[in-house]
């Protein structure tokens, strides 16, 4: 072998063991970018998406709240007359808001005017004649209608009063299937008490359809075969990018998308913290690395916060390494059958060449 192919095999075999530390060291470096890069997108996301959905929620609270401050101002009112005002009030709440599915009030016994038995078994109340006004937008029947507030008086089953009355704050309950006009619909009821002198004496809430956060949810789509969802505090999916998951609790699922993660994952959502975790997920019968990240909602003046969580192929982050390196290989290759072609032309053997002319040679 001649001492120019000795050299260009010395510089070929260094250039790729240099190519190779170099593909490696960016390779790593890359690697770890591109993840904090599409860690901090995911946080924002998260934190843009919860913001909506919190607004969502919080324009209702705030009716809510509105309703329950002026009805706090009974005492301004004649007592033969605030049934009828307050009545009135929802009432023309639920014309002006269709999203609205229901709108109902409950008060202690004789707190709103002292005149439940006059009431008893009038409209809008029951035996007892407490206000439990309930209106609901009923197809003809002037598209509106009253009717007592189910209810027991034992406490069972009556989450939607007991627990603002209990923590005097704004409630958002656990959401649930509620048939509405003929029609199964998944809601919420958000609450807001009604105090006297700092003591809770009566409740205003609304019932709405979550259909809205389910279509927020199928609008996220920022990378491939993101994963979305929306949970309540005791880990019920709100919304869900598999629909018939809507309802289900959280655990359901912990198989396919949170693998041993669920019990963390419900922990932080019920505390209201941020969570992030990378798991092998199930999604369309296909096994996937995936980047998952839960963001807390904190709706209203409530104690129970929700979560939106979202869920990324880890492909997605590799993606642009893969093509990074794809590309250094095919320059690096490049340049390695540049230098073989040079060596080549200086083994070819230098023909001589006789020209004559006039009988001399040249």
């Amino acid at each position: 072998m001649k001492i120019g192919s000795k050299l260009i095999v010395m510089i070929v075999a260094l250039s790729l063991s240099g190519i190779g530390i170099l593909l490696i060291t960016i390779t790593s470096f890359s690697h770890r970018l591109i993840s904090t890069l599409m860690n901090s997108e995911l946080e924002y996301l998260g934190k843009s998406e919860s913001a909506v959905i919190k607004a969502w929620i919080d324009d209702n609270f705030s009716m809510v709240r509105t309703i329950a401050v002026a009805m706090e101002a009974y005492e301004q009112i004649p007592p033969p007359d605030r049934r009828f005002i307050y009545n009135l009030l929802m009432k023309m709440q639920v014309e002006a808001n269709p999203d609205i599915l229901s709108i109902w009030s409950r008060w202690e016994p004789n707190a709103l005017d002292g005149m439940d038995a006059e009431y008893a078994n009038t409209e809008g109340t029951d035996e007892t004649g407490r206000f439990i006004s309930y209106f609901i937008p009923t197809p003809g029947y002037n598209g509106v209608s009253l009717t007592a507030l189910e209810m027991s008086y034992d406490g069972v089953g009556d989450d939607f009063y007991t627990i603002p009355k209990r923590t005097g704050k704004e409630t958002i309950l656990e959401p649930y299937f509620f048939n509405v006009n003929g029609q199964q619909k998944f809601i919420t009821s958000l609450i807001a008490p009604i105090k006297k002198h700092g003591m809770v004496i009566g409740v205003v809430g609304i019932d709405v359809d979550l259909a809205p956060l389910q279509a927020v949810v199928e609008e996220i789509n920022p990378h491939p075969g993101t994963i979305a969802a929306v949970f309540s505090n005791e880990s019920i999916a709100a919304a869900h990018f598999i629909p018939s998951r809507i309802g289900s609790s959280m655990e359901d699922g912990k198989s396919e998308f949170l693998g041993d993660h669920v019990q963390d994952f419900t922990t932080a959502v019920k505390k209201g913290t941020s969570y992030k975790f990378d798991t092998v997920s199930e999604v369309d019968g296909k096994k996937e690395d995936y980047i998952f990240i839960s963001i807390p909602i904190y709706p209203g003046v409530t104690e129970t916060p929700w979560a939106v969580a979202f869920g990324v192929p880890e492909k997605v982050v590799n993606e642009p390494i893969v093509q990074m390196l794809l590309v250094s290989i095919g320059i690096a290759a490049v340049m390695i059958i540049i230098m073989v072609y040079i060596d080549s032309l200086q083994d070819r053997p230098v023909h001589q060449h006789s020209l004559a002319r006039d009988g001399r040679s040249f």
